[in-house]
């Protein structure tokens, strides 16, 4: 059984808390007075409707965009403090065709990172495949690429956007298991958007759903890890999640 101490140190998660926070855009608001907070180190899914929110709400925790008004913060400091502890990942992995991958997960940094970044690709388990090209990889170890390239950073908030979504089933539950193991090893905190109801059950320990840009639903999971597939509460529980996504009534 794998078990997890949530702090707020140097080297874990950070806390983040919304207060009153509206996104509009030429005059409609894509957010409409989200308030929660997401202790230090929690795994937490997002899941909606397309549309109604989500990347708009992480491309604010990333610090890539502003709120029209409201607040997001960290300990009670601007969340523009910790620009450099938050990496977002998208669905896309992004990598330079023309470098190689040990080269796409040292981007930017010094010469000296190259022994941190083998043993950051060791993480994800690519650390024989540090001098391929990305054309030279499957989706699924270009995604485990592209997480590589963000854990390098020593991320204290990761924020993922659909990443597993163009995957297919057995490398998307794969990317799943590594993601949670990543998490519990890191202890960061992560927000992850998906469409996917089982992805967002299984793997968090917090699901938020939004409707038309409001917090619809907030649910914790206390079940611990690793997560057997036959949980008969987590098949209830992604039954009432997806009843509350078509707007059944939420029991």
């Amino acid at each position: 059984m794998i078990t997890k101490t949530q702090c707020f140190a140097a080297n874990t998660g950070i806390p983040i808390q919304l207060e009153g926070v509206i996104k509009g855009f030429r005059g409609n608001n894509v957010l409409r007075s989200l308030n929660f907070a997401i202790p230090a180190g929690q795994f937490v899914t997002i899941v909606g409707h397309s549309g109604c929110g989500k990347s708009t709400l992480l491309r604010l925790l990333a610090n890539l965009d502003s709120p029209t008004s409201g607040e997001i913060t960290v300990a009670k400091q601007p969340l523009s403090n910790f620009h450099g502890d938050i990496r977002i990942m998208f669905q896309e992995p992004r990598l330079l065709p023309w470098k190689t991958v040990i080269e796409n997960v040292a981007l930017g940094l010094n010469r000296t990172s190259h022994n941190e970044a083998l043993k950051v690709l060791a993480s994800v388990g690519l650390s024989d495949k540090a001098g391929e090209w990305p054309e030279e990889l499957s989706g699924g170890q270009k995604q485990r690429v592209a997480l590589a390239r963000a854990l390098i950073h020593q991320p204290r908030l990761l924020l993922l956007d659909e990443p597993f979504g163009a995957l297919d089933a057995l490398t998307r539950m794969e990317m799943q298991q590594l993601l949670i193991k990543l998490w519990h090893q890191y202890q960061f905190t992560v927000v992850l958007v998906t469409h996917d109801i089982h992805e967002a059950v299984w793997t968090s320990e917090r699901v938020l759903m939004l409707k038309e840009g409001m917090l619809h639903l907030d649910i914790n999971i206390n079940e611990n890890y690793p997560r057997n597939l036959t949980n008969a509460f987590l098949i209830d529980l992604e039954s009432q999640v997806l009843n509350a996504l078509t707007e059944r009534k939420f029991a």
